[in-house]
């Protein structure tokens, strides 16, 4: 793994994607989703994966969190877990394991919110940079706008 070198492109560097474009495989979108909270690393770089099932995953965490209080998922292609839980006072406990456990106590209204204001970011990246991805990623953004109102009734 040493040997492997991972260049990644931010979606706001459309200079950048205009060079790579012709290249990305869509069946295998590779990529990480950067997250922190306040300045701890919860998802970073040496995350990636199938960057769009993550996204995918992430706002059905968030759906079954609303429905049930709590929601787990994989990695799409690796062994890390991540787990959400409501706990007291609209707190969710977020974790991931892999090699070890990490947990982050983060406020429910503000992670959602943010997670989900960032996959509609990058599924609307996606469709007007590959319009031919449209009719897979139109149902997520559904879903997105539709848990956005749920979080914003919540507060």
């Amino acid at each position: 793994m040493d040997n492997l070198k991972c260049n990644f492109v931010s979606i706001d560097n459309l200079k950048e994607i205009s060079i790579i474009k012709s290249n990305v495989d869509l069946f295998y979108v590779e990529g990480a989703i950067c997250l922190k909270y306040i300045d701890e690393e919860i998802l970073g770089r040496q995350h990636w994966d199938l960057v769009d099932q993550l996204w995918s995953y992430l706002v059905e965490m968030i759906s079954m969190v609303i429905e049930k209080g709590q929601s787990e998922t994989y990695f799409p292609d690796q062994p890390i877990k991540l787990e959400m839980n409501r706990i007291a006072n609209n707190q969710i406990l977020f974790s991931m394991e892999s090699s070890e456990v990490k947990k982050w106590n983060v406020p429910e209204q503000e992670f959602f919110s943010i997670l989900l204001k960032s996959a509609k970011e990058f599924f609307n990246f996606m469709i007007n940079e590959f319009p031919e991805t449209i009719e897979e990623y139109k149902n997520e953004l559904i879903k997105i706008e539709d848990l956005m109102k749920k979080t914003m009734a919540n507060e």
